[in-house]
């Protein structure tokens, strides 16, 4: 069954934003010479969390997003740092020895930054490793898209 906002184009905003994922993924990998995938690990609890960049190791744990900055109003993108800040108690509670947000895009990289300055946790980073620029053009057309479902 066809979903009637998806117009032949759902399918493929999910092999973008996959596509998206796997590129961050070998980005880290050749950074980090490590490989990284999609896995569980164990949090300080004791309770399992999918992240989704775990090195094969177990020594890296990564959070990817490809979030844009301004909101589409040109507004600072107040629930993307709320969320990205969410990402970082989850980080902060992994067993790793490194632990890491990942941001894609450089506006949310900064409003991140700015937002968080001094209060990020030891062992905690983050980067901004950037898509491609045709990568980051399907990325945003599938967020924009997203956004604009959101709001209708």
């Amino acid at each position: 069954m066809q979903l009637p906002w998806c117009e032949d184009s759902c399918m493929a905003n999910t092999r973008d934003l996959e596509a998206a994922f796997d590129w961050t993924r070998k980005e880290l990998g050749k950074r980090f010479d490590v490989t990284f995938s999609k896995a569980q690990t164990t949090l300080r609890q004791g309770t399992q969390r999918t992240f989704n960049a775990v090195s094969n190791d177990g020594s890296i744990v990564a959070t990817i997003s490809h979030s844009s900055g301004l909101t589409s109003g040109n507004k600072k993108p107040v629930g993307k740092i709320h969320g990205a800040v969410a990402y970082l108690y989850f980080l902060s509670q992994a067993r790793a020895q490194r632990r890491m947000l990942v941001l894609t895009d450089p506006d949310l990289h900064r409003f991140v930054l700015n937002e968080v300055e001094g209060a990020v946790g030891d062992g905690l980073e983050i980067l901004h490793v950037p898509l491609p620029s045709e990568l980051a053009a399907k990325v945003r057309a599938v967020t924009s898209r997203a956004s604009d479902e959101m709001s209708a």
